[in-house]
């Protein structure tokens, strides 16, 4: 046809490495494709991801709703020593969150000792505890798990590629290269699940620690300055205190 003067626009051209094997064509890299290089273990590690993100996202969402309630509930125990009972009780019902649960159990416990109002605090806190580390240890644990899994897909790895190299030698390279990127893509992966966890898993742990800190100043303010203002005080505390109040207000 070239001869005659009439080339085709297109010439198909059929390409082999050898009298056996066509040349593979490079294909584009995707995350599917990725992932399904690196077998079993690696769709495991993957999923693991999925959940590790999902409750990232769900504890990093309770504790900023957490945060802006604990904001207005830091501004309301800052004034308590301006309000009235009735009206501080009825302030701090219309709040929600473990910082107004526990104030509220430890307002309401203002005509008891100091002890017992310290005992109510305490029990107070370790059942709203739980709500701030809601997640946390999953996800630490999922960010411990998830190299591990890498690490296991590593060790199936080499041993398909020792399987290989039994059965057919190291003549042919491609043979080899399968399960070398299905040990090393299985480490990738895991370091990849396991770094953003152990990341935002700490840092939301840190802001959680902040927030208990947070309850624990408040309501350590409110049970001071209830004692020593005397406004909720019993009788005995208030005989106890009353030198020591006279005083203050001498100096004064």
């Amino acid at each position: 046809a070239m001869f005659n003067g009439n080339p085709p626009s297109l010439v198909s051209v059929f390409l082999y490495e050898n009298l056996e094997k066509a040349v593979e064509m490079p294909k584009e890299k995707t995350v599917e494709g990725i992932i399904e290089a690196g077998g079993v273990i690696a769709y495991i590690i993957a999923f693991l991801g999925v959940i590790a993100i999902l409750l990232v996202i769900l504890r990093a969402f309770y504790l900023a709703y957490f945060g802006a309630i604990a904001r207005a509930v830091v501004r309301w125990a800052d004034d308590f020593g301006a309000r009235k009972d009735h009206a501080t009780l009825n302030d701090l019902d219309g709040f929600r969150g473990p910082h107004a649960r526990v104030l509220a159990a430890v307002i309401a416990a203002r005509h008891q000792s100091r002890d017992q109002q310290t005992d109510v605090f305490n029990q107070s806190f370790l059942q709203e505890q739980p709500k701030l580390d809601r997640f946390s240890a999953v996800i630490l644990v999922l960010a411990a798990i998830a190299p591990l899994m890498g690490l296991l897909g590593t060790v199936t790895g080499m041993i398909a590629t020792f399987d290989t190299i039994t059965q057919f030698g190291t003549g042919n390279p491609k043979l080899l290269s399968g399960g070398i990127s299905e040990a090393l893509i299985t480490t990738e992966l895991g370091l990849i699940v396991a770094i953003p966890a152990v990341l935002f898993g700490n840092l939301l742990k840190g802001w959680s620690e902040q927030m208990k800190d947070t309850i624990e100043r408040i309501s350590l303010t409110v049970m001071n300055r209830g004692h020593i203002e005397g406004l909720p005080l019993r009788n005995a505390d208030a005989e106890r205190l009353q030198p020591i109040v006279t005083q203050t207000q001498i100096a004064s």
